[in-house]
């Protein structure tokens, strides 16, 4: 049961401060408040099914539950939408906020395999990490747009911000890079 707690007070503070708990469970497990209050409290253990629902919905992974103390590693897997400007500054964001997780452990080391330069190596360099995504977001998306325009568009204090958290977090770390070739059928 101890777990179960520790999963909602996770989930409750990651709840965005205009939504409660007890409400968004009881509309996800379609179950009165009362019987909310138990499973929030350990009264009731949830049942696998409740867990896995709560999970999809608060977006947390259930292995990240189930082995709470364990000597495992979790890995997480968020692809690169560059479809809007707003999809890259929430990549950054989780990205910047892995880095510094990482950072916080004793024993750190981070292993990167890109066809790439990985975004942390060039986030040191403001106009070389502009144009990087710049060209990112012009092929991918298609667009004929002039880097000055694209820029103008950019909320630049932001991402100032995160490239710095990243590039701090990473510099704190130990890191190896595999290139690899892009490979064509």
């Amino acid at each position: 049961m101890n777990t179960q707690k520790k999963f909602f007070e996770t989930v409750k503070k990651n709840l965005s401060s205009n939504m409660r708990l007890a409400d968004e469970v009881s509309d996800v497990l379609n179950v009165s408040s009362d019987s909310v209050y138990r499973r929030i409290r350990g009264e009731k253990e949830l049942t696998l099914s409740e867990l896995s629902k709560l999970c999809r919905h608060f977006n947390v992974s259930m292995d990240s539950v189930i082995n709470y103390q364990s000597s495992n590693i979790l890995f997480k897997y968020t692809p690169l939408d560059m479809s809007s400007m707003d999809n890259y500054y929430s990549y950054m964001t989780e990205l910047s906020a892995l880095m510094e997780n990482v950072a916080k452990a004793k024993e750190k080391e981070i292993y990167f395999m890109a066809m790439d330069i990985p975004a942390p190596h060039f986030t040191p360099f403001l106009e070389l990490t502009l144009f990087k995504i710049y060209t990112w977001f012009r092929s991918i998306n298609k667009l004929n747009i002039t880097y000055e325009k694209f820029i103008s568009q950019l909320d630049i204090p932001l991402l100032t911000d995160i490239y710095d958290k990243i590039n701090n977090a990473y510099s704190q770390s130990n890191y190896s890079v595999l290139l690899s070739k892009k490979i064509e059928f």
